[in-house]
């Protein structure tokens, strides 16, 4: 729901609708009020979206696990010949094919990482 929605459904006498009417006449929901209701509202609603995001995310994350796995799999089966077939052109092939070298990648951030914590660099 979004926050004008929310709006909508306070009137602008600042009174919020109660099924019990005398309760409705005897207290007026102050202003400051209102927008701490609003505010209560939204954050819930936000927090809801925020949540549907990570899980969006997260799920990216799993389809991108699964593929990376697909693709190594392939890589081992197949030959160079049957890969560009696959990938359609080589540029592609040498973008996939850095991609699956984990190892690789770690060792070089651990480099550059150990680079910046070493005090006495000779």
């Amino acid at each position: 729901m979004k926050v004008q929605n929310l709006l909508a459904k306070v009137p602008p006498n600042g009174k919020l609708k109660h099924p019990n009417e005398r309760y409705q006449t005897k207290y007026k929901v102050s202003p400051k009020a209102k927008v701490k209701h609003l505010n209560k509202l939204y954050k819930t609603n936000y927090n809801v979206a925020r949540a549907d995001v990570k899980q969006m995310k997260s799920s990216k994350r799993l389809m991108a696990k699964q593929n990376h796995n697909q693709l190594a799999i392939a890589l081992k089966l197949t030959t160079n010949i049957h890969l560009v077939a696959l990938m359609g052109t080589q540029q592609t092939l040498e973008r996939k094919r850095t991609k699956i070298r984990p190892n690789y990648v770690a060792s070089v951030k651990n480099k550059r990482s150990n680079r910046r914590k070493s005090p006495h660099r000779t």
